[in-house]
């Protein structure tokens, strides 16, 4: 079995995990649906960039500066150290990793592997909230914008679990793919350990 990492594919996965995700009692608020924009079909309007790099790319080449922002990120090393290789090693019949396992360096993916593949995801508010957040500031009406700060916080949690589970439906019994759902725990938990 093999993943689909076109354009297509992709988006196709992420619709159908974010409308599963939105059924979730969390997401279910009695008269308010999470609004995010839609396409012509009514799904969600999902989106999506695809890199396709050599394993040894430097994702943050030319962004470094003086002020040294950029200077130390996490980048694909240390996402492979940190991530990638614990989640790579097998396990046994219970579950449990074998205590005979021997971490793998980065120069064994330069050997075995050729090509990391980025995917950035994006699930774009309603352009009907952002107009009546917008007529509600030029307005200068008086009321909370809890409303929009917890949309805002929803659509977060919802496109983090939908990424987590697109993750998991692209991963492969074989043994030329390794799949790091980068949601935000993973990328709080990459960039403490690397930094």
């Amino acid at each position: 079995m093999t993943s689909d990492f076109t354009i297509n594919g992709l988006t196709q996965i992420f619709k159908e995990k974010i409308i599963e995700v939105e059924e979730e009692p969390e997401f279910q608020r009695s008269a308010e649906k999470i609004k995010y924009a839609i396409d012509k079909s009514g799904e969600p309007l999902v989106k999506l960039a695809v890199g396709n790099v050599p394993v040894d790319y430097d994702l943050w080449e030319g962004l470094r500066n003086p002020a040294v922002i950029g200077l130390h990120p996490a980048g694909l090393p240390e996402i492979w150290e940190y991530y990638a290789n614990r989640r790579k090693q097998k396990v046994d019949e219970a579950g449990r990793q074998s205590i005979f396992q021997v971490p793998r360096s980065f120069d064994f993916v330069r050997e075995n592997y050729r090509r990391a593949v980025i995917i950035s995801v994006m699930l774009p508010f309603s352009p009907q909230i952002i107009q009546d957040y917008v007529e509600q500031v030029i307005d200068k009406r008086k009321g909370s914008s809890h409303l929009f700060r917890r949309m805002y916080e929803d659509m977060n949690r919802m496109l983090d679990k939908a990424t987590t589970r697109t993750a998991i439906d692209l991963v492969t019994d074989d043994n030329d793919t390794v799949v790091v759902a980068m949601n935000n725990d993973t990328i709080k938990a990459i960039s403490t350990e690397a930094i």
